[in-house]
């Protein structure tokens, strides 16, 4: 099978790395092709991509109006001749001009559905995201997010009590989205309480809020605990989420949640905002802690639980439940599948 992946960029990003993952499992066994509209490339990411899939750049400048990268984009799909187009993110379908087929894999909840109708097959990343596209007025099917599990170290034995306490959190760093400020102002009340003056919290990403999140720990004056780690590869957040004693991921909005996944096959305890598709990934409390959304209080509470608690049960459930379910070779394979039925 000939597929085209096309997405506007290929930068640090959930969406990217899924993406990457995807093909380079769909590869072994199909013709695949990528396609990146913007200039915004991120080299880890690019050179992780199987060197046997071709990845075209039409090179538009983020917000140009020039025609140029439009060209581009149907010339290479001319030139690919596809079977499935398959489109990561909103906005791209309405520069194509082939009558290819053309499916579509939402990752959010936030996507509006104007363009819903122009897409023989819609995906769904997570049930959360299929129930609320079925609300949109569209029929699409959950393919959970995949990991490829054999990349990602594991943690081997618990940190004695009188080390220092890491806290983790990756993402993007845009707080409205993401929630980091409801984790600093948490992390606030924990260091408040003299028991906790061992304990960290790193965050790894960047992004539009990491001023504003800086000049909220320096409000706090707690830049001696909280530290900007900025973008990292994924081989290193692979090699070194098992390093760290806890992962909280306290978003407003998550399709799914694949760094939750990550700490969770790293078996690291994880904490998330009990929206639905974290909530999803661990198996509704099963498998991790969860706060009510945007209660810091909450969060704080749930912080100190989880440092005082002895987790390796949970752990071990939430390592067997996450890669017994969210395998890459499983997510791949279900978009083959998928794709045939609409051939």
């Amino acid at each position: 099978m000939k597929i085209v992946h096309i997405h506007w960029s290929l930068n640090t990003g959930g969406t990217e790395n899924m993406l990457v993952d995807i093909v380079n499992e769909q590869i072994k066994n199909n013709d695949i092709s990528i396609i990146i509209i913007n200039d915004s490339i991120n080299e880890n990411i690019l050179n992780s991509i199987d060197k046997k899939c071709k990845v075209y750049f039409c090179k538009r400048k983020i917000g140009s109006k020039n025609i140029l990268p439009i060209i581009r984009l149907n010339f290479y799909i001319y030139k690919i001749n596809p079977d499935i187009i398959h489109i990561h993110a909103p906005g791209i379908v309405n520069y194509i001009i082939s009558n290819k087929i053309k499916v579509r894999t939402i990752h959010s909840t936030l996507n509006k559905a104007d363009e819903f109708n122009k897409y023989k097959a819609l995906y769904a990343i997570s049930d959360a995201v299929r129930d609320y596209t079925k609300k949109q007025g569209f029929e699409s099917v959950s393919i959970p997010n995949g990991i490829n599990f054999k990349h990602i170290k594991v943690k081997i034995k618990e940190k004695q009590p009188t080390n220092i306490i890491k806290i983790i959190q990756v993402s993007r760093l845009n707080h409205i989205e993401k929630g980091q400020d409801i984790l600093i102002e948490a992390f606030n009340i924990i260091k408040k309480k003299t028991i906790y003056n061992n304990v960290e919290l790193h965050f790894i990403g960047d992004g539009k809020s990491r001023q504003y999140l800086e000049s909220l720990t320096k409000q706090y004056n707690l830049q001696s605990s909280v530290y900007f780690e900025g973008n990292k590869s994924r081989n290193y957040i692979y090699d070194n989420l098992c390093n760290f004693d806890l992962f909280v991921q306290p978003s407003r909005s998550e399709g799914f949640g694949l760094t939750i996944t990550e700490a969770m096959a790293a078996k690291v305890p994880v904490i998330v905002s009990n929206i639905e598709g974290p909530m999803e990934v661990i198996g509704n409390g099963k498998y991790g802690y969860f706060f009510k959304s945007e209660d810091i209080e909450d969060l704080a509470n749930k912080i100190e639980i989880a440092l005082n608690t002895d987790n390796n049960l949970m752990i071990e459930k939430a390592y067997n439940h996450v890669t017994n379910i969210y395998g890459i070779n499983i997510t791949a394979k279900r978009y083959i599948e998928e794709y045939k039925k609409i051939l």
